[in-house]
């Protein structure tokens, strides 16, 4: 018996159920900005790595849209403090 099965641990599933979460708390503006000041939950080329892995598990279209949306939103957001930055 390996690992995963006895720990019903599914690397996958867990991928998928996360983005799924953030997608859905993404809808909020504050959600956005806190995971993009918060070192921890975001980078640019981590949520572009959970886009790649979405496909390769057969996620639908419509789940990596939304969750490349989001990583957009919060590249958007980004820029925006960027600039705000500069202005100061």
């Amino acid at each position: 018996m390996n690992a995963e099965s006895e720990f019903q641990f599914r690397p996958h599933q867990l991928v998928a159920h996360i983005c799924r979460i953030y997608i859905h708390l993404g809808e909020d503006d504050d959600f956005c900005r806190a995971v993009l000041r918060d070192g921890r939950s975001y980078s640019h080329s981590l949520f572009e790595q959970a886009e790649v892995v979405l496909g390769k598990i057969k996620e639908s279209a419509d789940t990596i849209a939304s969750f490349t949306e989001l990583r957009l939103r919060i590249q958007v957001q980004a820029a925006s403090d960027i600039a705000a930055s500069r202005c100061v």
